[in-house]
């Protein structure tokens, strides 16, 4: 079903603030999600702690066998987890905030494909390249520069868009331009683009 415009949204991130022993659920004791909705984007390169116990009262801190989904506040286990058993997290979280006044956005994922074409084959064949994440922001201008200091620092930023209130896809990014334009019969615009770069995990996009 087609969905209006808008009923979409995109938020990005503030500056990072701590969590302490935070609880996590899971539907296949694979992956374990921070129950908190407003701590489940994690800090770029923070450590994260991950703790396991199976009572409650006694827990295990975990070095090895999962990965971090740090855009979704998730931790996934390489195997599956005993029954019962339950996850918490610490480290820092990055709380996310709606952009203000913007009447239009792009995200974009992509990967390259290769050309590995041999000689004297008529066929193109491909392989997998480098992925990659950009977008745009359109705003109308307002006294505050909603993006400048991240542009001006060369700061990681989190991206986030909303679709009918659901969380649809967040990434990674660095901005590139912060551009003001204006016109004698228009509102004052402001467009903000952006380019995917990754967290210290190595991941740059994430889906919800």
């Amino acid at each position: 079903m087609a969905t209006a415009g808008r009923k979409s949204l995109i938020r990005v991130a503030g500056s990072p603030l701590s969590m302490t022993n935070e609880a996590t659920t899971t539907d296949d004791n694979i992956v374990y999600q921070v129950s908190d909705p407003n701590k489940q984007v994690w800090a770029p390169t923070a450590p994260i702690a991950v703790e396991t116990s199976s009572d409650g009262e006694n827990w295990t801190e975990v070095t090895g066998g999962y990965k971090l989904d740090r855009l979704f506040g998730r931790v996934i286990f390489n195997a599956e987890q005993d029954s019962g058993v339950q996850v918490r997290v610490s480290g820092s979280y990055l709380p996310m905030a709606t952009v203000a006044e913007a009447y239009q956005f792009t995200f974009t994922a992509s990967r390259a494909n290769l050309d590995r074409t041999r000689f004297q084959h008529i066929n193109m064949e491909r392989t997998p390249g480098l992925c990659d994440a950009t977008g745009s922001v359109g705003l109308w201008h307002t006294s505050t520069k909603e993006f400048w200091e991240e542009l001006n620092q060369g700061n990681q930023i989190v991206v986030e868009v909303q679709i009918d209130n659901r969380v649809t896809a967040r990434a990674w990014a660095r901005p590139t331009t912060d551009e003001t334009a204006a016109a004698v019969d228009g509102i004052v615009e402001e467009s903000f683009e952006w380019e995917g770069t990754r967290d210290q995990d190595g991941r740059m996009v994430s889906f919800g």
